[in-house]
């Protein structure tokens, strides 16, 4: 059930704060649609749009970016910048990790006809 409650985010920061990651899914459950749009941001910054598309791909990226704001709720301020925001870099790092990097795969005939490169040892 999404919410736009103030009081109702703070007392679920302040749960996790207190240690209480049970408040990690209520946050994900009522704070969905923004926490997604900010992982959607983030992994078409990262050049993933193809994951940004994906629905569960997001869904769970979500809920990591929620157990990360669990991490660090203690040092969250209420009346400032949402949990998500705040925590944007971290979150970032966290998509970072799980996705992993980019690769391309390398087309060796672009090569062809292309002469040897000598190497001094």
């Amino acid at each position: 059930m999404e919410t736009d409650d103030p009081a109702q985010l703070d007392h679920v920061m302040a749960q996790l704060a207190g240690g209480d990651l049970a408040f990690a899914v209520t946050l994900a459950n009522g704070w969905h649609a923004p926490i997604a749009r900010l992982v959607r941001t983030l992994l078409r910054e990262m050049g993933r749009p193809d994951l940004a598309g994906d629905r569960e791909e997001v869904a769970g990226h979500v809920i990591d970016a929620c157990f990360v704001i669990a991490d660090r709720a203690g040092g969250w301020r209420p009346g400032e910048a949402p949990p998500w925001l705040w925590a944007r870099f971290a979150i970032r790092a966290e998509v970072a990790r799980s996705i992993g990097h980019r690769c391309v795969e390398l087309d060796d005939s672009q090569y062809d006809g292309c002469p040897p490169v000598p190497v001094d040892m």
